[in-house]
């Protein structure tokens, strides 16, 4: 623990007037004038020593509701100061250092009892925020009544705040991405292995006869033929796009921040939707949508990217193939990258992105989208990501 300055600016100027008064008595020989002089300067160093015990051996108890909590939620800290030694009273007044996602910090006023005291403070916290927050040290002000002498220490006592992205819960868009629709182009183009099912619809002209299934057509009476189709393990990738190039270098950027949230919460939703979701950054890494901690984890401490394209994030997220559907919540898109974002849609994929305003290339972008053949929808940084993701909606009625 540090100690400041035990004397405040009203007890030094005190003891320089006690000082004074006593020796301008003693100069004129006026020695029953001097004893004031005395009692004032004395009066701040009788103070200090009075709060010194209590303050050097006040241990200060940190409890967190949550180690572990979302961006805009809400932690509830307690603070238990505990003198180990006996108190004469005092002001007592504490606070946490607060790192800037969490907000500013403020001084707390505990009255100081006389003995052994114990008595806590309850404050909250909302980070502004995601990554890893400290709390603390506790700074710890302790002065007497009237002002004259104040301990102010620092315990060693910080403790780490985990903040992950926000997670949206949005609306499903399952009907949109053809999942259960066996007459969906986007099933018959699949190309997945699996059992084939066999389905039943009537005859029509032009149908191949050999394609007829008599027991269906001695069942109902009229002719029936066989569809065959694949059946649909539906697969998903969704590129988080938080290269450097595409945001501000303040930090944090509130665009890379709803990228990141956007990211986490279309993944988690496609896989509550049956997808076989999978979250890809612009590194590469991929993570399995089904493991909602290990997303939220990777995504806590993720920075910004030194890579420049979106190749590396494009050839991971066609790792295994046979992607029915790819989402990317991205920054911004160059000329050379419209390409590639073109062929990653072969094979019948559909492409879904969501371009975060923000920048004087957002036109450009949106169009290099449109001519790759991606459905493109361009977000607002402040608002929710539910009303960018409903826009996809209407492209699947």
């Amino acid at each position: 623990m540090k100690a400041a300055n035990p004397l405040t600016a009203r007890g030094w100027g005190l003891l320089v007037a006690g000082i004074a008064w006593t020796a301008v008595a003693l100069s004129l020989g006026q020695r029953t004038l001097a004893w004031p002089g005395l009692f004032l300067a004395s009066a701040p160093i009788i103070s200090w020593l009075l709060l010194l015990p209590a303050s050097i051996s006040c241990r200060v108890d940190r409890a967190l509701s949550s180690p572990r909590i979302s961006v805009g939620q809400t932690a509830q800290v307690e603070l238990l100061p505990a003198p180990r030694s006996l108190s004469f009273g005092g002001v007592f007044q504490l606070r946490d250092r607060l790192a800037p996602a969490l907000g500013e910090a403020r001084w707390v006023v505990i009255p100081a009892g006389i003995g052994r005291w114990r008595r806590g403070l309850t404050y909250q916290v909302t980070p502004a925020w995601r990554g890893r927050h400290q709390l603390g040290p506790t700074e710890q002000s302790l002065g007497d009544g009237l002002g004259l002498a104040r301990s102010l220490r620092a315990a060693d006592n910080a403790t780490e705040l985990i903040v992950r992205p926000r997670v949206e819960v949005l609306p499903s868009l399952r009907p949109t991405t053809g999942q259960g629709a066996l007459s969906d182009p986007m099933i018959r183009h699949s190309g997945l292995s699996g059992a084939d099912d066999v389905l039943i619809r009537e005859y029509e002209t032009g149908d191949d006869v050999r394609r007829i299934h008599w027991r269906s057509t001695a069942h109902f009476g009229e002719l029936m033929v066989r569809r065959e189709e694949r059946s649909w393990d539906p697969r998903a990738s969704v590129i988080l796009d938080n290269r450097s190039h595409g945001y501000a270098r303040r930090s944090p950027d509130p665009r890379l921040e709803w990228v990141v949230c956007a990211a986490a919460s279309i993944t988690l939703q496609l896989a509550r939707d049956g997808f076989a979701a999978t979250l890809v950054d612009a590194d590469g890494i991929r993570l399995p949508g089904g493991e909602q901690e290990l997303i939220l984890e990777h995504l806590t401490d993720l920075e910004s990217s030194s890579t420049r394209g979106l190749t590396t994030a494009l050839r991971a997220a066609d790792a295994e193939g046979a992607n029915q559907l790819l989402v990317a919540a991205l920054a911004r898109v160059d000329d050379a990258e419209e390409a590639e974002l073109a062929a990653a849609l072969a094979n019948g994929r559909v492409g879904w992105a969501i371009l975060v305003g923000g920048t004087g290339s957002d036109p450009a972008s949106i169009d290099r989208l449109t001519r790759a053949g991606w459905h493109a929808v361009l977000a607002d940084p402040s608002g929710p990501v539910a009303s960018a993701w409903q826009a996809f909606g209407g492209w699947g009625r």
